[in-house]
Parts: C-alpha cells; sequence; structure tokens
C-alpha cells in the first residue's frame, strides 16, 4: 500500500474513543496488546500502538513499541511531508523520552495537523505547534 492507502486505513478509525461505558474499548486494548508482551487491562497512552497497527494492518514495517519516539527509526526522514508521513512530536521536554506520534495530515503556518490515536481520548485529527517537531518520516517499506 501506499501512504494515501495507509492514510486511507487510518481515516477508517476516526472517532474511535478510548474508553466506552463499559470501560476501555477493547479495540484501543487490542492495538496495546498487539505490540506488548505483558497483558494490558488498562489504558495506557496509545499514539504508537495506533501507527504501528496501521502500519502492520497495511503490510508496512513498524517498531512494535509502545512509545512515541521508536518511530523515529521507521521509514526515512523527509522534509516535505505528503499526506499519511508520519509524524513524531517531542512531549514534555525536547530532550525527554516522551513524545506523540501520527500521520500527516496537512500543515496552516505554523500548526501540523495531524491524524492520530490518543488525541482527546480517539482518534482524530488535531493541530500541534511546528516548534515540537522532530521529524517527518517517509511510510517505511513493505513487509515480504
Amino acid at each position: 500500500m501506499n501512504k494515501l492507502q495507509v492514510f486511507e486505513k487510518a481515516m477508517s478509525y476516526y472517532g474511535l474513543e478510548e474508553k466506552l461505558k463499559t470501560g476501555f474499548n477493547p479495540i484501543v486494548l487490542e492495538m496495546l496488546n498487539s505490540f506488548h508482551e505483558v497483558k494490558i487491562t488498562k489504558n495506557l497512552p496509545w499514539c504508537a500502538a495506533f501507527v504501528n497497527h496501521v502500519l502492520k494492518e497495511c503490510g508496512h514495517k513498524h517498531s512494535s513499541k509502545l512509545n512515541a519516539r521508536s518511530l523515529l527509526k521507521i521509514g526515512k526522514k523527509v522534509n516535505d511531508p505528503g499526506l499519511g508521513d508520519i509524524v513524531v512530536l517531542w512531549r514534555g521536554k525536547e530532550d525527554s523520552w516522551k513524545g506523540h506520534v501520527g500521520f500527516y495530515a496537512g500543515v496552516n503556518n505554523d500548526i501540523i495537523y495531524i491524524l492520530g490515536g490518543n488525541q482527546n481520548n480517539s482518534v482524530c485529527i488535531r493541530g500541534y505547534s511546528k516548534s515540537r517537531l522532530l521529524s517527518f518520516r517517509s511510510i517505511p517499506v513493505k513487509i515480504k
């Protein structure tokens, strides 16, 4: 699949909420558990799980890790991203281990729009300051 098809697959989850009236959403828990050795039964930050899940579903290489910055090792750095490329941001402090990741959905002035999970506790498109950018990454190659 090309990056537009990956973006379309990610969009198919648009509106997926982290919690339901009955507890944590089993789809989100499935995303978290597909990349974790110990069964997760509670909610954790899941932006990386979402990106990795979509990449895996589309047959592309993924980091298999639950931390956003693990996606810095996936694909190649690009300076001029296109719809569906990966965006990795820092969170807290630029040099901390924390981050946020999603799929590039556009830019307007100093705001990068990202389609991602764990944004307002759901899959949605949200804007982030360009000053938080660590890297734009191309969609990695398909797994053979």
